[in-house]
């Protein structure tokens, strides 16, 4: 059994803004939000679970109609990002089923991500082996290394699967991968690189599904799989799991997700 070990992704910060320094995303290769959210409160208080499920059962978006697991964080503009892994989209969009997905909401506005070509917004890592968001952090760049324009750092931490081919639970998991996007105030979160935070390892007795995250002073920490390693800046060593971000909330019951923010 693989140990938890603690990851402090300061250097996230600086590999993610010196990756995505340069020119702006070209038109057919940029990140883009639909529909666009008109201006109005960004925080709703006192929203209750079921108030949330209302306002996505009536957001009608083409490449998001139903998805598995969920996270959130929320910008420092206010407006809030989910993650999801297997997204079913309507019959319009192919292929109508990717491996993960994204969503913006500001207020009771709920956009969609559109990744390049309508694909997943993290990228399969190659043919029947997909990436799973486990969790999602946004953090500031480092000021020394953050590219003008660019306002807050997300990382989400992805299971790096294989899928099977019978039904239902037939996967299996492989290893731990963190996808690095920079937003701009009001903007869509694009894509700036993928790291790989353990290898490939298909061994049944690994207990590596998982990855909590969650901000701090000095950056980022988390849960990794997998360590020591050093990957792309990044320093996984061994130490505590620090508390982890609360799940997202997925059922029907009643409950209040204090002041609007991501649960």
């Amino acid at each position: 059994m693989r140990r938890i070990v603690g990851l402090l992704l300061v250097g996230v910060l600086a590999t993610a803004c010196s990756a995505s320094a340069g020119p702006r995303p070209e038109a057919d290769t940029a990140y883009r939000t639909a529909p666009a959210c008109p201006d109005g409160p960004r925080r709703i208080p006192g929203l209750t679970v079921d108030g949330l499920n209302r306002v996505v059962a009536s957001a009608d978006l083409p490449a998001w109609q139903a998805a598995d697991i969920g996270a959130s964080a929320q910008l420092r503009d206010q407006r809030v990002v989910w993650v999801f892994g297997d997204t079913v989209r309507s019959a319009s969009i192919s292929p109508r089923l990717v491996a993960n997905s994204m969503l913006v909401s500001s207020g009771t506005c709920i956009a969609q991500v559109r990744a390049p070509a309508d694909g997943p917004v993290v990228p399969d890592a190659a043919p029947g082996v997909v990436r799973w968001p486990m969790s999602i952090v946004a953090m500031r760049p480092i000021e020394s290394r953050a590219e003008p324009g660019v306002d807050e750092v997300l990382v989400v931490f992805c299971a790096r699967t294989r899928r099977g081919t019978g039904e239902g639970l037939d996967y299996t998991f492989l290893g731990t991968d963190a996808a690095v996007f920079t937003v701009a105030t009001d903007g869509t979160p694009q894509l700036s690189e993928i790291m790989r935070i353990s290898p490939d390892d298909d061994s049944l007795d690994q207990v590596n599904w998982g990855a909590a995250a969650r901000s701090t002073a000095g950056g980022s920490t988390c849960s990794a799989p997998a360590g020591p390693v050093t990957t792309s800046g990044v320093s996984c060593t061994s130490g505590a799991l620090r508390s982890p971000t609360r799940p997202t909330a997925a059922g029907g019951s009643s409950g209040t997700a204090a002041g609007g923010a991501p649960t």
